[in-house]
């Protein structure tokens, strides 16, 4: 019996140190980037409080507001894509929830929404 506590403590030590891990996302707030969206890849430059998008099919203007640390909102300025015109001045959510390197896992709300969009997006340089 003692066994098992001992094992489950430790455990529950693991998870806990998972879940409290101190990300440091300061490094992504400026910079180019890169993510793929199926087999698109997208460019992403963010200088000050805009973020550019630039991806096969047309160019996107977000405007940027870091909440947090590892938390910020992009809200959709201008686009030339016919098919997220429609999205000119909605709002996305994204919480930055792993890091490694250069890159970060992130999860992505629109408020409203019952979806949440997840991938990685990866710094190419500053």
């Amino acid at each position: 019996m003692k066994r098992i506590i001992i094992f489950l403590g430790l455990i529950l030590l693991i998870i806990n140190s998972a879940y409290s891990q101190n990300l440091s996302c300061k490094k992504f707030r400026a910079g180019k980037f890169e993510i793929y969206a199926d087999t698109f890849r997208i460019e992403l430059e963010r200088k000050g409080n805009y973020q550019y998008e630039k991806a096969p099919f047309g160019t996107s203007k977000y405007k940027i507001e870091w909440t947090s640390e590892c938390e910020y909102v992009l809200e959709l300025l201008e686009t030339t894509i016919v098919t997220i015109k429609q999205n000119i001045g909605e709002k996305y959510f994204v919480k930055i929830i792993g890091v490694k390197d250069d890159t970060y896992n992130y999860e992505c709300r629109v408020k409203g929404v019952n979806y949440i969009d997840k991938g990685s997006i990866t710094k190419v340089s500053d």
